[in-house]
């Protein structure tokens, strides 16, 4: 659940806040798969913003390239690392004013005793929407050594929309993790289709197909099916769910 909220502060500054509560729908409570407990708001962040951009700080979280692959953070998910541009405590980020159209660089990084146990890090965004095109770079530098680097990209050709992720995880100059993604939906009124494909270099069993569709009842409410399959895993995945937006 997102809660966001901007307050006109006059002078053409503005307030903003966002706080994303996350729980795990059979039992409530903020545990997640692996029985660890996460933060009860796994985004809680204050900021202001004017002629001079915006600032934020508290738990801001950083691009993943999450918004180039349609299955969201899900199972079926495409996107080569789940892991960079994670979510740490103590950040900050600051967003510069627009110089060109649809073009916003931002930096960020977070201060010491963070979720990650690094002394510090350090994070670079460029993002550009125009039209029908979308892409994203991100640059991210760990002092535990990690380093994490991703291009994503999305052309909307109006009968379907194609997206690409490349990215790479690295710790102490080893790959982590590195491949491509490809997916595309299709919309076909109320229903939208979706398929994709991540290709590891690291190993052929991390290959990974994914399918969907959704229908949406209302503007504000979805209901999906979805379906994946990993690379020799002889089980293949498959669940519906809700989304609805307040």
């Amino acid at each position: 659940m997102n809660f966001r909220v901007v307050e006109d502060l006059g002078g053409g500054l503005k307030f903003n806040g966002h706080a994303q509560l996350r729980y795990r729908i059979a039992n409530g409570d903020n545990t997640n798969t692996t029985g660890t407990t996460d933060a009860l708001f796994h985004l809680a962040n204050v900021g202001v913003s004017g002629a001079f951009g915006q600032m934020q700080i508290g738990r801001i979280g950083f691009d993943q390239m999450w918004g180039y692959n349609p299955f969201g953070s899900n199972g079926a998910h495409l996107n080569v690392s789940s892991t960079g541009g994670a979510t740490e405590d103590g950040q900050w980020r600051y967003t510069a004013p627009t110089f060109a159209p649809g073009l916003k660089v931002s930096l960020g990084g977070a201060l010491k005793a963070n979720t990650l146990g690094a002394s510090d890090s350090s994070q670079f965004l460029v993002t550009y929407a125009q039209g029908p095109f979308a892409a994203t770079v991100v640059s991210e530098k760990i002092s535990t050594g990690k380093k994490y680097t991703a291009v994503g990209g999305s052309y909307d050709l109006g009968v379907a929309k194609i997206m690409l992720i490349s990215a790479n995880d690295k710790l102490a100059g080893v790959k982590t993790a590195d491949g491509v993604s490809l997916s595309v939906t299709a919309p076909m009124g109320a229903v939208l289709l979706k398929a994709g494909q991540m290709n590891s270099k690291m190993a052929t069993n991390l290959d990974k197909t994914s399918f969907g569709v959704e229908y949406a009842l209302s503007k504000r409410t979805v209901v999906e099916a979805n379906t994946y399959k990993v690379r020799g895993d002889t089980n293949q995945s498959y669940w519906i769910g809700a989304r609805h937006s307040f």
